[in-house]
């Protein structure tokens, strides 16, 4: 399943939203949300959330989220956290890490 579309309901755009390092104010991101997912031409997919591994780096690490947006990586990876879910995929990323470092 890694790696592969969804031939039903595709993800076809990607909006992404960014918090600061304490997040979104109490109830904001529900407002946003809700928004978003409001009528039949807003988004079609739910949220997909996703973490910095460090405040520290947040900029390179949102600079390496839009540079697989470019190179058109991004989406099917989204689609692979969306069809497998969030655990799979977190076991699948640790294993494929692990063999790309040799550990």
């Amino acid at each position: 399943p890694f790696f592969a579309q969804d031939p039903e309901r595709p993800i076809a755009h990607v909006v992404l939203l960014v918090a600061g390092p304490q997040g979104f104010r109490p109830g904001d991101l529900q407002l946003i949300e809700d928004s978003l997912l409001s009528n039949s031409s807003g988004c079609q997919v739910g949220p997909l959330r996703l973490s910095l591994p460090s405040w520290a780096r947040a900029n390179a690490a949102l600079g390496d989220l839009f540079m697989q947006h470019d190179r058109q990586e991004l989406v099917p990876v989204l689609e692979d956290l969306r069809l497998v879910g969030q655990d799979a995929y977190a076991e699948f990323s640790d294993l494929w890490r692990r063999a790309m470092l040799a550990i």
